[in-house]
C-alpha cells in the first residue's frame, strides 16, 4: 500500500459512515424520538396547539408598543430573524 493511497481510502470510509449515519438509520433514531417524546409528554404538542398559536402568531397580531423607549414583540421578532439570518448569510 503506498502511503499517497491512505487519504484516498479514508475518505471512502467516511463518505461510507456518513452515507448510511445520516441515511435511514438517522431518520429513523429522529422520528423514534419524536414520536417518543410526544407519547410521554401526553401528546402535549397536538393537545395544546391552540394555546401556541394564540401566544406566538396571535400575540403578534395584536401587539402593542412597550413602555416608553420599548419594542413590540413584532420589532423584537424581526430583528432577532435580521440577527440570525445576516449570521447565516456571512458565515454560511
Amino acid at each position: 500500500m503506498q502511503i499517497l493511497q491512505i487519504p484516498q481510502i479514508l475518505t471512502r470510509m467516511h463518505q461510507a459512515l456518513s452515507a448510511f449515519l445520516w441515511g435511514p438509520p438517522m431518520l429513523a433514531a429522529f422520528l423514534c424520538t419524536g414520536a417518543y417524546l410526544t407519547v410521554r409528554s401526553g401528546v402535549f404538542p397536538l393537545r395544546r396547539l391552540r394555546f401556541w398559536v394564540q401566544h406566538t402568531f396571535g400575540a403578534l397580531r395584536r401587539s402593542k408598543r412597550g413602555g416608553e423607549g420599548g419594542i413590540s414583540q413584532r420589532q423584537a421578532l424581526t430583528a432577532a430573524l435580521a440577527a440570525c439570518l445576516g449570521t447565516g448569510i456571512s458565515w454560511g
